[in-house]
């Protein structure tokens, strides 16, 4: 499936925006989906985003930490956060 082939770069450009304000949205909207969807599987990572919201440094751990979910989570979680974008 092709959300889970997505490369470091374009999720990256999803992300890195120069708006903080859309940003910080983003983020937030995807730790949320990442919550609820993935629970504790994705513990590392809904810590990470809540950083990257403050610090855009912390979206290539991000990436990697999303990269690094089961094939179904990540599937889960890239399809229904794509979704509000």
């Amino acid at each position: 499936m092709m959300l889970t082939k997505l490369s470091a770069s374009s999720m990256l450009t999803l992300l890195h925006i120069a708006d903080p304000i859309e940003r910080a949205a983003r983020l937030r909207s995807l730790r949320l989906a990442a919550r609820i969807l993935c629970g504790p599987r994705a513990r590392d990572l809904v810590v990470a985003l809540a950083k990257a919201e403050r610090d855009p440094t912390e979206l290539l751990r991000v990436d990697r930490l999303i990269d690094e979910l089961k094939p179904l989570d990540k599937r889960r979680l890239l399809s229904s956060w794509a979704s509000t974008l």
